[in-house]
């Protein structure tokens, strides 16, 4: 059996199989990209979804990689009609190894996804390109519906405003905003983030909800390295 259809047969199959799905797509890899693009750049016009997303699945990972445009090229051209969640979830994960700058052109879109998992997935991707488009959809994705997707997208937040010393480092009013909002939320992870953010910039407004989680959490990493970061006394009991 061909690497080709190997592929083809784990992306059909009934009941997934990540482990061999993932195994056959490494064997895709394995041909070198030009080979595995002269065998994939067709499946983008298959009628089954399962088999379409085995463009950007088999094209993202190459490192160097000497066909990145063109396959950049070939993805926004499905996305001018791809509906399918699992297509397009599987394109927008790609640009986490692409790191294309159009990223910041061509997934914002998928943000607006009745789909967590593309909303999530179009967050990820614009985790590779910081600038101004990726810090408002990491700003709008902070309050989304879905745990996972305010958990990335307030981790974003915190990856834009870096250290204080990071010369491309983030910090407006609309992040901290933000920020602040996730101090209340509901998951503990997304609380995290965002007292770590602002930790950063030692904004008083996240120490109250610091000194509540060192008192439920007091391993939590990301409070601990707060906490370190704020250097404040009334901290200490």
């Amino acid at each position: 059996m061909s690497t080709l259809s190997e592929a083809i047969d784990e992306a059909t199959r009934p009941e997934e199989d990540d482990e061999a799905y993932w195994a056959a797509v490494e064997g895709l890899r394995e041909e070198g990209p030009s080979e595995a693009w002269r065998l994939v750049a067709p499946l983008a016009l298959d009628p089954r979804p399962e088999v379409r997303a085995l463009v950007p699945d088999v094209m993202r990972y190459f490192s160097p990689h000497p066909l990145r445009d063109e396959v950049v090229g070939r993805l926004a051209t499905m996305l001018e009609t791809e509906r399918a969640p699992i297509v397009l979830q599987s394109i927008a994960m790609a640009f986490v190894d692409l790191h294309h700058p159009r990223a910041a052109e061509l997934l914002p879109p998928l943000l607006e996804s009745a789909d967590p998992r593309v909303r999530g997935a179009a967050v990820h991707g614009l985790l590779s390109v910081p600038n101004a488009t990726s810090t408002d959809c990491f700003v709008r994705s902070s309050s989304d519906e879905d745990d996972d997707v305010r958990n990335w997208a307030t981790f974003g937040l915190r990856v834009l405003m870096g250290d204080v010393d990071d010369p491309d480092a983030r910090d407006t009013p609309e992040i901290r905003a933000a920020l602040v909002a996730r101090l209340d939320d509901e998951v503990a992870e997304v609380r995290a983030e965002a007292i770590l953010a602002l930790a950063t910039r030692r904004d008083a407004r996240a120490l109250p909800r610091l000194m509540h989680e060192l008192r439920e959490w007091p391993e939590w990493n990301h409070c601990i390295e707060a906490a370190q970061l704020f250097a404040n006394p009334a901290l200490h009991p």
